[in-house]
């Protein structure tokens, strides 16, 4: 006497990384599930640094857990695949994937800040009154730029008085540069000299700061 186990429904797995990581190593999410009565076994990842076809897919890790620690070996855009396996050995896609077939998630993986062009050392015309605009330019050729901020300070150092606490010159905008100079808030600046420093995101989430980027001299009492 004996029995046979029959299982030939495929199992079902699909690979759900974040968009954007700003280190080299980063979670990969994954749904997998198996109705057959045989049951899910194990997933294989699968990625590809081709941005379209024909790609080159490479065998990462064979597991059962999620997420799965991915680690990048350079910065670039990785597409992921899951292949999953029943106890039966059957599978939803072909394994390896074809050069074909395209990657069902991708995460831009950038670990380069952003850059600050100070061009804009300081303003030395004593000024009385609002309207002048600030030459500093803000570049990201990665995840491309998401936002940049400034404070305003009574003096140079960063424990000196906040006059103006960080405010928005830019949001979300999701180009690669910034160049259109920019105003502060001259009603928060003291009648004296006020030093500005600035900060910027990429979308990925890295960021760079520039203090006392430029000092802005201002006069407003009468004499």
């Amino acid at each position: 006497m004996f029995y046979i186990l029959k299982d030939t429904q495929i199992p079902t797995g699909v690979a759900q990384a974040h968009a954007y990581a700003n280190s080299l190593t980063f979670d990969v999410h994954y749904d997998a599930f198996d109705t057959g009565p045989s049951g899910l076994k194990f997933v294989k990842l699968y990625y590809t640094l081709q941005t379209a076809a024909p790609y080159t897919w490479t065998l990462y890790i064979t597991t059962t857990v999620s997420p799965i620690s991915f680690a990048a070996t350079t910065e670039g855009r990785y597409g992921f695949k899951i292949i999953a396996y029943d106890f039966a050995d059957n599978t939803d896609e072909p394994d390896p994937p074809s050069t074909t077939t395209p990657p069902e998630t991708h995460t831009l993986c950038d670990i380069t800040a952003p850059t600050i062009t100070d061009n804009q050392p300081g303003d030395d015309i004593w000024r009385n009154a609002p309207g002048t605009l600030y030459n500093i330019d803000f570049a990201d050729t990665g995840s491309r730029l998401d936002s940049a901020q400034y404070i305003i300070r009574s003096g140079p150092s960063a424990t000196d008085t906040i006059l103006k606490d960080w405010t928005y010159i830019f949001i979300s905008t999701n180009v690669e540069t910034y160049s259109l100079d920019w105003p502060i808030d001259f009603g928060a600046c003291k009648s004296s000299w006020n030093y500005v420093s600035v900060r910027v995101w990429d979308i990925a989430g890295t960021t760079t700061t520039l203090p006392n980027a430029f000092y802005v001299k201002k006069d407003t009492i009468q004499q």
